[in-house]
């Protein structure tokens, strides 16, 4: 008898476990804690307002290359806080916009620079990102998206409608930072160093001992204590050492998957196009981990600067960057058979997956829908309205969208993976230039505008433009998608169809609370949006996994009790 009750006992620590772990399964969209469904949800636009004194934002527009922080107040999602920092971002995207006469910049909060220890869900920064170089305005957001599926550490994002006093300035979407309260939430052990590569260095060549010889190599973490060591020997072994103790060094599978998602969605604003940045190093308890950033120019986006493999269309699977011999973390590890064939897979994956032709155009149709009204009226948009719906397919005969775009270089990618064209420059390019020369870029109209003249949006809302006629099939399926939740926040005035009036006079509601100042909240379970009645698939199996592990626990005390 004694042995059937530690039987019994051992089905229901088994179905406890269930228990557990189902009520945390489900989809990429499953909201997990606070942050998500607050600071980062997937399936809707939030709204953002920043009250600021208009003396001090002129100024801050005035002196932008200065990237000083301001005091304001945010409301973020119906949560205000005060004393928050807020500057202008970015390298080409803030110089664009400094030359031009338009106020249109990529914008940092920092909830923590004048109140430390403050925080929103235990975030203290958030950036938002204007659609620099973007018309389709969701090169970045999809790019995140393929880099989450990979299992890549992934900074999560969200559209927002950013309001200043009172004013709609724009859609932008919000990037989670990647900093120190980045790596705590995404390492077991979250207090290692971490690197920002950004000139001397960040190409990861190896030149001496002296960590001063890599000043491009810039610590977000532990400034005052590290001496950077483990990334000085890391480059040394990068360049003398083994494939073993490489893999000591280095957490191999993050650079292939990082290469990958690079490649496959032609993102050569990257360590691979030649810029050697956007991208940071985690150093994870002496083992270094790929960080993936700043996916504006995914998707061809990069064709800018000029030449087709700056355009992502063109360049070999199997030699990515623009010089490989200059490149050694891309070189040792695509040179060697067994890494290489890892990375095939991860290619195979993304192309199967994702950007499959199919998937890829209904998740580009479901983006437009959610962001279409707030595109529409944006006033300080880089982009005429005309141009994000002809930023999905072709339309001029000049350029390709998005889902074009994407068809030909997965087209590309898999003639490589088969062999039935060259995946490896031989150094002439003679046997697969003609292939190449046909490969589409996608659409990048505005990148070339003279710097004093960025585009003016006086014609914003054309009415002889019909969305759906930019969309393929599914037409009727995307006529009837509302962007979801478009309910404005108590208090807000709505129009007839429900719609938020006069989006530029909206009033941030008055009975918004103020955040706890410096709480984490990670408990604040109640602070969640309110979920669909539908059970999911979690929630049912934990509902049964419970019965049936309640019944065991009766039949097991009722054992008891008679012996």
């Amino acid at each position: 008898m004694k042995k059937l009750l530690k039987v019994s006992a051992l089905m229901l620590l088994g179905l406890l476990t269930v228990v557990f772990f189902g009520a945390f399964e489900g989809g990429s969209q499953t909201v997990r804690n606070p942050t998500d469904a607050v600071l980062f949800p997937h399936d809707r636009v939030i709204d953002v307002y920043i009250e600021v004194d208009e003396a001090e934002l002129q100024k801050m527009f005035d002196q932008a290359r200065m990237e000083e922080y301001i005091m304001c107040n945010v409301v973020y999602n119906g949560y205000r806080i005060k004393n928050v920092g807020i500057r202008p971002k970015g390298n080409s995207s803030l110089m664009q916009a400094a030359n031009s006469t338009s106020n249109r910049y990529s914008f940092k909060l920092d909830f923590n620079h004048y109140v430390k220890g403050q925080n929103l869900f235990g975030i203290t920064k958030i950036n938002l990102n204007n659609g620099f170089s973007d018309p389709s305005f969701m090169r970045e957001y999809l790019t995140y998206e393929i880099s989450e599926m990979l299992g890549l550490e992934t900074p999560r994002t969200t559209y927002i409608a950013l309001h200043i006093n009172n004013q709609y300035f724009g859609l932008y979407l919000g990037v989670e930072n990647i900093d120190e309260n980045f790596v705590r939430d995404h390492f077991a052990y979250g207090y290692g160093d971490l690197y920002k590569p950004e000139g001397t260095g960040a190409n990861l060549v190896y030149i001496d001992d002296d960590p001063q010889s890599y000043p491009g190599l810039a610590l977000q973490t532990n400034e005052e204590t590290s001496d950077r060591i483990s990334i000085v020997e890391m480059l040394k072994v990068l360049q003398e050492g083994t494939y073993e103790e490489l893999e000591k060094v280095l957490d191999i599978d993050s650079f292939l998957k990082y290469y990958a998602l690079c490649v496959a969605a032609g993102s050569m604003d990257s360590i691979l196009g030649g810029m050697n940045h956007n991208y940071y190093l985690y150093d994870r308890d002496g083992q270094f981990v790929m960080l993936p950033w700043d996916f504006n120019m995914a998707f061809g986006g990069f064709g800018g600067f000029g030449g087709d493999r700056g355009s992502g269309g063109s360049f070999y699977i199997d030699t990515p960057a623009v010089n490989m011999a200059s490149l050694p973390i891309v070189n040792r590890l695509l040179t060697r058979e067994e890494y290489l064939e890892r990375y095939h897979g991860y290619l195979q994956l993304i192309i199967d997956g994702y950007l499959n032709d199919e998937f890829f155009a209904e998740r580009v149709e479901e983006v437009a829908a959610m962001i279409d009204p707030y595109v529409k009226d944006d006033p300080t948009a880089l982009y005429s309205y005309e141009q994000f719906l002809a930023s999905f397919n072709s339309t001029d005969g000049r350029s390709t969208g998005l889902i074009d775009y994407n068809s030909a270089r997965v087209e590309t990618i898999l003639k490589q993976l088969s062999g039935e064209i060259p995946s490896k420059s031989d150094g002439s390019d003679s046997t697969a230039s003609s292939f190449f020369e046909r490969m589409p870029m996608a659409g990048n109209e505005g990148w070339n505008v003279p710097a004093n003249a960025m585009p003016v949006r006086d014609n914003r809302n054309a009415e002889n433009i019909d969305p759906l006629e930019m969309l393929p099939e599914r037409e009727e399926r995307v006529q009837n998608m509302q962007p979801p939740d478009m309910q404005p926040p108590q208090g807000m005035p709505v129009d007839a169809g429900g719609m938020v009036e006069g989006r530029a006079n909206m009033q941030p509601p008055s009975e918004m609370p103020d955040f706890d100042m410096g709480n984490r909240a990670r408990g604040e379970a109640e602070q969640i949006p309110e979920k669909s009645d539908d059970l999911t698939r979690s929630e049912t199996i934990t509902i049964y996994a419970s019965m049936l592990a309640l019944g065991l626990s009766i039949t097991i005390l009722k054992l008891k009790r008679k012996i």
